[in-house]
C-alpha cells in the first residue's frame, strides 16, 4: 500500500466504519457491523487477491480497479451472495474469470475486467 489508503485499516477498532475506502454498515441479525462495499480504484495496491475476500458475506460492491493487482482472481469472490458490482479492470490478473452462482453480480461483465491481459 505505497500510497497510504490503508492506513486507517486498524484491526483493534470493532467497526469498520472509519476506514478509508470501505463502507459498513449494521446487518440486523449479525451483532455488528459488516462490509458492504471496498472501494480503493488507483491506490497502488500490490499483491493477491485473497480468497478471505469470500468471508465478507454482505460485500455488495468491490472495486479495486487501476492498482497493481496479480495472481488468480479467487473462485470465493465468485460466490459472494450479494455482490452487485464488481470492477478489476486494470490491473495485473492471470488465469481465468470465475463462475457466479447465479447471484446477479457482474462476473460476466467484461469491462468490469479489461486490462487484465493475463486473463
Amino acid at each position: 500500500d505505497p500510497s497510504g489508503a490503508l492506513r486507517s485499516w486498524r484491526r483493534d477498532e470493532e467497526a469498520c466504519t472509519a476506514w478509508s475506502g470501505v463502507e459498513c454498515s449494521w446487518i440486523h441479525g449479525s451483532q455488528g457491523f459488516r462490509v458492504v462495499s471496498i472501494r480503493l480504484p488507483k491506490s497502488l495496491l500490490e499483491g493477491e487477491l485473497s480468497p478471505r475476500l469470500g468471508l465478507l458475506s454482505e460485500l455488495r460492491v468491490l472495486d479495486l480497479s487501476a492498482n497493481r493487482l496479480s495472481g488468480l482472481i479467487p473462485d470465493e469472490i465468485a460466490q459472494l451472495p450479494k455482490l452487485r458490482s464488481i470492477d478489476l479492470s486494470s490491473n495485473r490478473l492471470v488465469g481465468r474469470i470465475p463462475t457466479g452462482n447465479g447471484n446477479g453480480n457482474s462476473l460476466r461483465s467484461a469491462a468490469a475486467f479489461a486490462g487484465n491481459p493475463g486473463l
